[in-house]
């Protein structure tokens, strides 16, 4: 069965290695309507509360097997969360996100 990456991001967001969410999944549209309606991850629900769910671009990065999103997702996410917009991490402030102005 195959799986997707994706990047959940803002438009003016250039950079997946270290803005916006990176996830894994084997079924993106049921994973999409989970972070819409009842993310647990704290930093995303309130980017999706401030900027809203349709104002967020959702982009498949690949397509493979699972093992290989898996291992793609965590280079993507190999740098120091401090360094970082990125809200996969709880370390990181929403206030780091750049705004939409």
């Amino acid at each position: 069965m195959s799986s997707v990456v994706y990047w959940l991001h803002l438009p003016e967001h250039t950079d997946m290695f270290t803005q916006g969410y990176i996830g894994v999944s084997s079924q993106l549209d049921k994973r999409l309507k989970d972070h819409k309606l009842k993310t647990e991850n704290t930093h995303l629900k309130n980017a999706i509360d401030l900027y809203g769910w349709d104002n967020l671009v959702k982009q498949v990065i690949i397509v493979a097997d699972k093992a290989y999103c898996l291992m793609i997702e965590a280079k993507l996410r190999a740098e120091d969360d401090r360094k970082s917009t990125r809200l996969n991490s709880s370390h990181i402030p929403l206030s780091r996100m750049p705004s939409s102005a």
